[in-house]
């Protein structure tokens, strides 16, 4: 096996660390021209098969002839190479000053940070020159993620303020807590449930869990479905990724319909809660769920935006999440992560898991 270069180690070091290509790096070694990354063949060598193929005779084996139809136009002496050169500003204290203000305040512009290092060590700058080390160093313009920006914004806050003070439609006060359904849905994978340690998983299709989820009725003995210590619980899966309106639609019938036949007492009157996904609030859903014939009323009320904190559905996917991982093997395939996380889904919440998420959530019994 051949040597590497001692320019070849030095620019893969510099690179990993992050740091420009080295002006004017001189390989030891230079590589054959056909393999590229050289100057070229000699000169004299360019000149004997430029001769050739005048005459009309054959080119040697090592050289093409769309190598030589350039020398006819440009001449057998090489060009000069473009070189690389380092960029010579923003280094050391002043490219220190940019990460410590982009840090600090991510939204900054490039004259609020070239100002910054201005004031700081005295280098003046240009937008342009900022802009531009900024995409040397691939420095990306994405400050957070959207829905932390999202849940403080004023409309979403306010959606916060009435989800707990306010009656429905906008809060949950005068909503009994054994009337609630949290409803909601994740993607499983072989990855996701994978241990932090051991064998890892490579491929996988994305698995879709739809599920609903209820505290129980404390008036309910502890034998009866629907119970505090065992509360009922809805839930499907399919192996296309997404959810959307017609799917959602169909689960939620499956839900009313299951509480129509129940003949429970708590089912008289339910509330579907869940996240502002497009698919929830699609017209087909909103037939399907409040649409339906009496006795038995069914309402909508989503939980405010980009707050996760207040949907059980949310901390139950985190324990089937928690438990398919104890149970998980590396010879698992997609069909054995449905059938268990089938499983899983009928194990948890009972002996009162589920009634006392809800309560976390902050939802009151109020009588």
């Amino acid at each position: 096996m051949a040597r590497a270069d001692p320019a070849d180690i030095a620019a893969r070091e510099r690179s990993a660390a992050g740091l420009a290509p080295q002006p004017k790096a001189r390989q030891q070694a230079p590589p054959h021209p056909s393999h590229g990354g050289s100057t070229g063949y000699p000169v004299s060598q360019r000149e004997q098969a430029l001769a050739r193929s005048q005459q009309g005779q054959c080119l040697p084996t090592a050289i093409s002839r769309s190598s030589i139809d350039p020398n006819r136009v440009n001449g057998v002496h090489p060009k000069g190479a473009a070189g690389i050169s380092e960029s010579q500003v923003l280094f050391g204290a002043s490219q220190f000053a940019m990460a410590m203000v982009l840090h600090v305040y991510p939204e900054a512009t490039g004259d609020e940070v070239a100002a910054f290092i201005h004031a700081n060590t005295g280098e003046v700058l240009s937008r342009t020159q900022v802009s531009k080390r900024m995409r040397e160093l691939k420095l990306s313009s994405k400050q957070a993620s959207p829905e932390a920006c999202q849940a403080f914004s004023p409309g979403n806050r306010l959606r916060d303020q009435w989800f707990y003070s306010m009656p429905p439609p906008l809060g949950v006060v005068t909503l009994r807590r054994k009337q609630l359904i949290d409803v909601g849905e994740c993607a499983v994978t072989l990855e996701k449930v994978n241990r932090s340690t051991g064998h890892d998983y490579t491929g996988g299709q994305k698995i879709t869990l739809l599920m609903a989820i209820e505290p129980g009725d404390p008036a309910l003995p502890a034998n009866v479905e629907g119970s505090v210590a065992n509360p009922r619980r809805w839930f499907a899966t399919h192996l296309e990724p997404g959810t959307n309106q017609w799917r959602f639609a169909d689960f939620c019938n499956t839900v009313c319909t299951s509480c129509e036949n129940s003949g429970l007492a708590v089912d008289a009157d339910r509330v579907f809660l869940w996240d502002n996904l497009a698919a929830h609030g699609a017209p087909v859903v909103y037939q399907t769920v409040v649409g339906r014939a009496l006795p038995q009323r069914f309402r909508i009320l989503p939980r405010p935006p980009y707050m996760p904190k207040y949907g059980p559905i949310e901390y139950a996917f985190c324990e089937v999440i928690a438990r398919l991982k104890l149970l998980s093997r590396p010879d698992w395939n997609v069909q054995q992560l449905e059938q268990a996380i089938h499983q899983t889904c009928a194990a948890i919440g009972r002996n009162g898991g589920f009634e006392n998420t809800f309560a976390h959530c902050g939802y009151q019994v109020v009588s």
